[in-house]
């Protein structure tokens, strides 16, 4: 009787939990930018949420916000259009913001004269129609620039239109066509949203208010599922990559593919916060711009586009109350006991995990720039800022691939921490960038300072290096002095 009560425990326990087929629209077609979809698909984390689930590419006529709400699919991956939607009486719901910085701007070639987003006007521009590019209609609202303004084209989503100069500017994505046209050598300029205070999520996972009401537990496995995919993708990058060429087609490269999924990490930035993290006053302040910008109605309270979490009904804990029935209480305690440890020592060796990636950057082994940003604060303040720039890092990783490029970088660091006295402070920056920290004390010339340290120090690495040198007098906010110093490195190059 008792193995049979045991037996049966086991299978209320191991039944799937929503027996009718799931749909996962994407807004693209199979490519990394999805890669932790396709690792929770085949690394069976939807099956053991007890979920049948299809991952359905997008095309230019199948967006997923029109596919959520005809019922369709019932999970879609969408950018602020889902917000847009939502604003004009869609019922949908954002359940996760994969990528904390959007990768959509545009690129617009260096021979028709634009330089900066006001340069725009006149030109033929590319972008997709509908409000299915609110950071771009954002950034031109910034700017002043009506859309009368523009010679606007749809986009034909084909990135030829503007490497054969039938267009001026093109929509495109970080992740992407900035990797192709590297590879042919032609020369553009990117006009990012965020320089201009754009900052907006991307890739939103949703679904709709009423598929949400009706099957709760089934959205929370699915949105659970989901983003332990997007972990272990960004974990193991080279799995991930093998998951789509084995199951889907695709017409990228290796180096492509592996491009779009590193340049994802920077823009998902898994190592500062929780996979999918949404800021409830973030969301609202994005709402407010693309009010501003006349895209949609005011929104007063965004609350009720987000996803809630609700607490576990009770129907889903009897299996567990009856199997402790049937535990002797002595047995019950130290399996939890046990349980309880090995929770501990996993977050224990995650935390630690955690804090050498936030501390320590991964290709050089150099402290991070947010590392060095908290020890200037502390540190002396008659000292040089100094950022010492790989001009040709990008022509490097082209030609040996971003393990090559890393190669360099760190050989470099190795060199100049040889060349550091005790309190200076050596770290990576952003990019193609190492900083340092040197107290005036040890070194009282910083110009002439950093100007040998590249002059001795580059050629015999193959590396071209640009520099320059800020004094740090006061407790000043010291990406300000950074972002300082990056302007007097582009006006100054080579000097």
């Amino acid at each position: 009787m008792l193995r049979l009560a045991l037996a049966f425990t086991l299978l209320l326990l191991s039944r799937p939990l929503f027996a009718d087929p799931l749909v996962l629209q994407l807004r693209w077609h199979h490519q990394p930018q999805f890669a932790g979809y396709y690792v929770a698909l085949y690394k069976g984390y939807y099956k053991d949420a007890g979920l049948d689930v299809t991952i359905r590419e997008g095309n230019a006529n199948r967006f997923p916000v029109n596919e959520v709400f005809e019922g369709r699919a019932q999970f879609g991956v969408g950018n602020m259009e889902v917000l847009s939607f939502w604003a004009e009486g869609y019922p949908f719901v954002a359940l996760a913001a994969i990528y904390q910085h959007s990768p959509s701007v545009l690129v617009a070639r260096t021979d028709s004269g634009i330089k900066s987003v006001k340069d725009l006007v006149g030109h033929k521009v590319m972008f997709f129609p509908g409000g299915l590019d609110p950071e771009i209609l954002a950034m031109l609202n910034k700017a002043g620039i009506k859309p009368s303004q523009l010679i606007r084209q749809d986009t034909s989503t084909n990135i030829q239109d503007f490497i054969a100069g039938k267009v001026d500017a093109f929509n495109a994505y970080l992740t992407n066509e900035p990797y192709q046209l590297d590879k042919l050598g032609l020369p553009y300029v990117i006009l990012d949203p965020r320089a201009m205070g754009m900052d907006f999520y991307s890739d939103i996972l949703f679904t709709s208010t009423p598929f949400l009401k009706e099957h709760p537990q089934e959205v929370a496995k699915f949105r659970a599922a989901s983003l332990k995919g997007w972990d272990y993708a960004l974990d193991h990058p080279q799995e991930a990559l093998a998951i789509i060429s084995n199951h889907y087609q695709t017409d990228k490269s290796q180096g492509h593919m592996r491009f779009e999924l590193d340049t994802a990490r920077q823009l998902i930035m898994p190592d500062l916060v929780s996979i999918g993290h949404m800021n409830p006053r973030r969301w609202q302040h994005i709402a407010d711009i693309l009010a501003e910008s006349g895209q949609i109605p005011k929104v007063d309270n965004i609350s009720d586009f987000l996803y809630h979490p609700g607490p576990q009904t009770r129907t889903g804990y009897w299996p567990w109350l009856l199997m402790l029935l049937l535990l002797p209480p002595p047995l019950y305690l130290l399996w939890r006991w046990r349980l309880a440890q090995k929770r501990l020592y996993r977050n224990m060796a995650r935390l630690a995990k955690l804090e050498h990636r936030l501390d320590h950057d991964a290709a050089t082994g150099l402290p991070t720039r947010g590392r060095l940003c908290r020890m200037v604060q502390k540190g002396d303040l008659d000292a040089w800022l100094v950022m010492i720039h790989v001009d040709n890092l990008r022509a490097i990783n082209l030609d040996a691939g971003f393990a090559g490029g890393d190669k360099q970088l760190k050989a470099l660091g190795q060199r100049l921490k040889k060349e550091c006295l005790p309190d200076d402070i050596l770290a990576k920056g952003d990019g193609a960038r190492l900083l340092l920290y040197l107290p005036r004390r040890n070194h009282p010339h910083g110009e002439s300072f950093a100007e040998a340290l590249c002059l001795q120090l580059g050629p015999p690495l193959g590396l071209v290096l640009s520099w320059a040198v800020l004094a740090v007098t006061d407790r000043q906010n010291v990406d300000k002095l950074l972002a300082r110093l990056e302007e007097k490195r582009q006006g100054h190059r080579g000097f």
